[in-house]
């Protein structure tokens, strides 16, 4: 590096999923000529990859049918050990159901006969994470 040069470009690179947590660098510009003379920035990643498991059990959530008149059929795969919450709001929020499902079975059938014609939403909820919000409708 030449004493006069100026330098317009800086390249960085930081890979997230390699090593996830809290990743810090300090990138410290100085005049070769004086490096007492210098300027600093700190850049903070902070990288946490959602789990297999929860991406497994986003893409295996199921319910039929949708329309729903009288039952209702969710298919899920959680964890043998784990037990997920299953949560039903109508379209304002209420909750009209919260059950626990457990991962030794893979589904979850209840009634919809006390629902009122609408939208619904479903919400699986694994290790205190709400993993998906799905929608259903209930037309008697």
């Amino acid at each position: 590096m030449l004493a006069d040069s100026v330098y317009h470009n800086f390249h960085g690179y930081h890979n997230g999923l390699s090593n996830p947590g809290t990743a810090t660098y300090r990138y410290v510009f100085y005049d070769v000529n004086n490096p007492n003379d210098s300027a600093f920035v700190d850049l903070i990643f902070d990288t946490w990859p959602a789990s297999v498991n929860e991406v497994e059990v986003e893409n295996s959530l199921k319910l039929f049918p949708n329309p729903a008149k009288d039952i209702v059929n969710i298919l899920y795969q959680i964890p043998n050990h784990a037990t997920a919450q299953l949560v039903v709001t109508d379209i304002v929020g209420k909750q009209v159901l919260n059950t626990s499902v457990s991962g030794n079975k893979s589904s979850y059938t209840f009634s919809v006969e006390s629902f009122k014609n609408g939208v619904y939403f479903y919400t699986f909820i694994l290790n205190g994470k709400k993993i998906s919000t799905k929608k259903m409708v209930v037309y008697h």
